[in-house]
């Protein structure tokens, strides 16, 4: 005969396990972090002009693309889509933006100092690295002053 408070125990510990196994921090970070974990990708823009967003992101597949431009309006949030479909971008991976005023001045909002050259339709645009908000299925993008997705 079993003991059924042993087996509980046994169970919870046991399920805490698997949970942590999937839940480590080090593997947020990996570029082998599964494809099911990509959210779609939404641009808050909290400036007072509208701005232009280029991005080079991970799509599900694994794949690095460039898209855009996108123009994102003063005040408004854009959830983004490419050729009419949804962009999603890997949670493990980092997201790069090149973002421009109407008069196409290069501005940058940028988390880190990485940056990188991309050719787009022969121009070559100098992007860096954004900081990211996950809430839900989404992560956002904030250009100009911030405000955390949970004010949106």
């Amino acid at each position: 005969m079993t003991d059924p408070i042993a087996e509980y125990y046994l169970m919870k510990y046991w399920l805490l396990a698997v949970l942590a196994i999937f839940l480590l921090p080090d593997a947020a970070h990996s570029d082998s972090w599964p494809d099911s974990f990509s959210r779609r990708v939404k641009v808050q823009n909290n400036c007072t002009a509208e701005r232009k967003i280029y991005l080079d992101y991970k799509k599900r597949n694994g794949n690095w693309v460039v898209g855009g431009p996108w123009t994102i309006q003063p005040n408004k949030s854009v959830k983004l889509l490419d050729d009419g479909n949804k962009v999603f971008h890997r949670d493990g991976a980092q997201l790069y933006a090149h973002i421009t005023d109407s008069g196409k001045k290069h501005l940058y909002y940028t988390k880190g100092t990485e940056k990188l050259m991309k050719n787009v339709n022969g121009r070559n645009l100098e992007f860096h690295e954004v900081q990211r908000f996950f809430l839900g299925d989404f992560v956002y993008i904030m250009i100009c002053k911030s405000k955390m997705p949970s004010d949106l």
